[in-house]
């Protein structure tokens, strides 16, 4: 019985033997794939020159051992072609080992990546047409073999504030650990169409033709053949790229007419540098308790990038980032920036701004900088048409103002004969940056990060800053040097009702300075004007002449107090402060606007109480929770609301429940708010009552003939006659309901969302 069984066995090991060595003859080397890669550079036509390079910086032996890659081999007429442009060198021979290195590993990526591999990546990996997320080959950079050393910095440390200086300054020298190597762009159709970029700018940058179909490994066009290895890829291509230098690189570089040193070292007045221990511990030595250099890592986190990084993607700086991301620099030359400072910046433009340059404080210089970056490469077409800059400004720049253009290995880089002058110096925010009377309120600004509501084109604002005397003398507000973070600041103010100082928090300086903030300018025509604010209130622009002050008035819906919460009354009056600006005016003030924090509700039941107890009737009132069960919490009302007297001349116990609802509804008009400044139009306004043509289908509301004008609303019936005027009064008219939109019990956000006329008549039939 154990016999057939055995050979059963025998059989079946006999054809997995068989089957295993045919699988073995399938995978044996096939006849074209010679050897590896700089086996296969020997055989490729036209590129002896670089295979000797290759031998000459040792890398022959590294691609025929370990690794896989991918090579771009310039022919021999790139090389001839380099020397007829680089006087210095006529052949390999003459050209320094360390730029033999330099040339070679910048020909060479990591990986093997096929011709059609090298247009179908992005950072989530392979694109996919299927995947409307990952469909685009954004992914146009590669990672080369070329990696700069590390780099010493010489810092100088002030106030705990430490900036990069050269050695003659002295100061503690540190070297900063470089994490990545070189990359390198690659253009292709596919990416230009993502891109939205053309094959100009393309031709702007490297200086030759584009030509579509085809795919350009930075400067150099690749050949038509593939040639392959077992370990990777080799491309023919018709010039030698020059190693790509980084942003700080580009503006050091003194190998040029145009300086940008004095851009550089503002840049170098915000780096942070941190101790890099797991790299510094592996230092050659470090293992064995031998002394080394510790290494550091330098970011410019205030700035919109990195000069000196070669991996970009600021939120997560990785290799996987990179391939996609790359910034954009356009540095004013060393006497652009000085025009700057001269014209804009200084007491030398003819303004009482900062005294110097010395002087000028770092928030400023910040702004300069971040102005010239962007988050994207700036190509051609972005110049005229615009771009987005590290102080999300929108800017165009004019083409004939651009003296030198470099395509960097971490950015796009301009060089300018004219600086671009910020938003934050032309806008009505232009004084508080630029004035030294008023670096307190600049800092909250800064602190508060409202800045680019501030700046906005196309707005018509009118601002009211407080100068730092003003500040001062009443205490409500200090900017102080935060001891965790020395380049930022700590507000704080002396709270008066409790008399003890208090931290301001960045929403609570947000809201306070919105206030300040009126989106359009005040006439003087109307007595008092009602100006919207960013914060959602309303400035009171008071054009009488007030017997304290001698002039027109400003105020929030409160009159302004002396301090932080305080209770002495004080009137500000609005001075134009003489600076050219573009989206508005901007006013000097002595102290802060103060709001109403009364609702709808509370403000009908203080003031109006006949009015209250006939929505009490109505059934209209919630006291437990504080509100009408008629109106709607984010809706905005104005309501005539009548007297006391209007009511109790009326008999309206005589009506049903529902017609007394109606009657009562017809006094609210909803999502309008209208003053006494006649800024609205004339015109029939929905009211909450139900019109009797309603159906079940449709609603229909009663409508309200109001007129406002200049110091005057008027209401008419539907035959035009006047039912009431309504003559502006500081008591009885304009007075404004507010709602607390914060979602935190720690901040109170105050928003205007009603406005309340006293009127004597209800408008019955009306």
């Amino acid at each position: 019985m154990m016999l057939p069984k055995l050979k059963i066995i025998i059989l079946i090991a006999v054809l997995v033997f068989t089957a295993c060595r045919k699988e073995i003859d399938k995978f044996e080397k096939p006849d074209w794939l010679e050897g590896k890669l700089y086996t296969q550079l020997l055989t490729v036509p036209e590129v002896d020159s670089f295979a000797v390079c290759v031998a000459m910086a040792g890398y022959d032996t590294i691609l025929d051992r370990s690794g896989s890659y991918t090579i771009f081999a310039p022919d021999n007429q790139a090389f001839r072609d380099y020397f007829a442009a680089t006087p210095a060198y006529s052949s390999i021979s003459d050209i320094p080992r360390n730029k033999i290195l330099e040339l070679v590993c910048v020909h060479i990526i990591q990986n093997p990546w096929s011709r059609e591999q090298l247009k179908s990546l992005d950072i989530n990996g392979w694109i996919n047409e299927r995947d409307p997320l990952n469909n685009e080959p954004f992914g146009y950079k590669r990672q080369t073999l070329l990696k700069d050393q590390n780099r010493a910095y010489w810092v100088k440390t002030e106030l705990n504030i430490e900036s990069i200086v050269d050695s003659v300054q002295g100061g503690e020298r540190r070297v900063v650990y470089n994490p990545s190597r070189k990359y390198v762009p690659l253009f292709f159709d596919e990416y230009l169409s993502a891109a939205r970029i053309s094959g100009d700018d393309y031709e702007f940058f490297f200086d030759r033709p584009y030509e579509y179909g085809e795919i350009y490994y930075s400067n150099a066009k690749l050949y038509d053949e593939d040639y392959f290895a077992e370990n990777g890829f080799i491309y023919r291509i018709d010039k030698l790229v020059k190693p790509l230098q980084n942003i700080e690189q580009l503006l050091e570089n003194k190998d040029r007419d145009e300086s940008y040193n004095d851009f550089l070292n503002t840049v170098y007045l915000f780096p942070s540098f941190r101790e890099n221990l797991v790299e510094t511990n592996k230092q050659e030595g470090a293992s064995e308790g031998l002394e080394v250099e510790t290494l550091y890592d330098l970011d410019y986190s205030t700035l919109l990038f990195d000069i000196h990084e070669e991996l970009t993607g600021r939120s997560v700086i990785n290799a996987t980032n990179t391939i996609r991301y790359h910034y954009g620099i356009l540095a004013p030359s060393d006497d652009a920036l000085q025009d700057l400072i001269d014209n804009v910046v200084t007491s030398a433009g003819g303004y009482p701004h900062w005294p110097n340059w010395d002087n000028t404080p770092d928030n400023v210089k910040r702004i300069i900088v971040n102005s010239h970056m962007s988050q994207s490469p700036v190509y051609l077409s972005d110049l005229t048409s615009g771009f987005v800059n590290g102080e999300n400004d929108s800017i165009a720049v004019d083409p004939a103002s651009i003296i030198e253009k470099r395509y960097g290995s971490n950015a796009t880089f301009y060089g300018l004969n004219k600086a671009i002058v910020p938003r934050a110096f032309s806008s009505v925010s232009g004084p508080i940056y630029l004035r030294p009377g008023f670096n307190t309120f600049m800092q909250a600004v800064e602190f508060s990060n409202v800045l680019s509501a501030i700046k906005r084109k196309s707005a018509s604002y009118s601002l009211f800053a407080i100068e730092d005397t003003y500040l001062e003398t009443d205490s409500s507000l200090y900017a102080n040097p935060n001891p965790s973070n020395p380049r930022a600041v700590k507000v704080t103010s002396y709270d008066r009702a409790e008399e003890r100082m208090v931290n301001r928090s960045r929403t609570e300086m947000m809201i306070q300075i919105f206030n300040q903030v009126g989106t359009s300018i005040p006439t003087g025509i109307p007595r008092k004007e009602f100006i919207p604010n960013l914060a959602g209130n309303y400035i009171i622009y008071n054009s009488e002449i007030h017997p304290e002050t001698g002039g027109p008035t400003v105020s929030g819906g409160l009159e302004s107090k002396f301090g932080y919460r305080g209770d002495s009354v004080i009137y500000l009056t609005p001075l134009v402060i003489d600076e050219p600006t573009d989206n508005g005016v901007t006013y000097q003030v002595e102290g802060w606007f103060y709001y109403p924090t009364l609702n709808l509700y509370n403000l009908i039941k203080a003031r109006f109480p006949s009015f209250y107890e006939m929505m009490e009737e109505a059934g209209f009132v919630e006291d437990l929770f504080g509100r009408f069960t008629f109106t709607t919490e984010g809706e905005s009302y104005t309501v005539f609301a009548p007297t006391d007297s209007a009511i109790n001349s009326f008999n309206y116990d005589t009506l049903a429940q529902d017609a007394l609802q109606e009657l009562i509804k017809t006094h609210f008009v909803r999502g309008d708010l209208i003053f006494t400044d006649g800024k609205k139009p004339s015109m029939e306004y929905e009211t909450l009552s139900v019109d009797e043509t309603s159906t079940e289908f449709n609603t229909v509301y009663t409508t309200l003939d109001i007129r406002p004008s200049i110091d005057l609303i008027s209401l008419h019936d539907k035959a035009g006659n006047v039912i009431v005027k309504i003559t502006e009064n500081d008591s009885t008219t304009n007075q404004m309901a507010t709602l607390n939109i914060s979602p935190s019990s720690d901040v109170e956000n105050y928003i205007t969302n009603a406005v309340v006329h006293a009127i004597d008549t209800l408008l019955i039939n009306y």
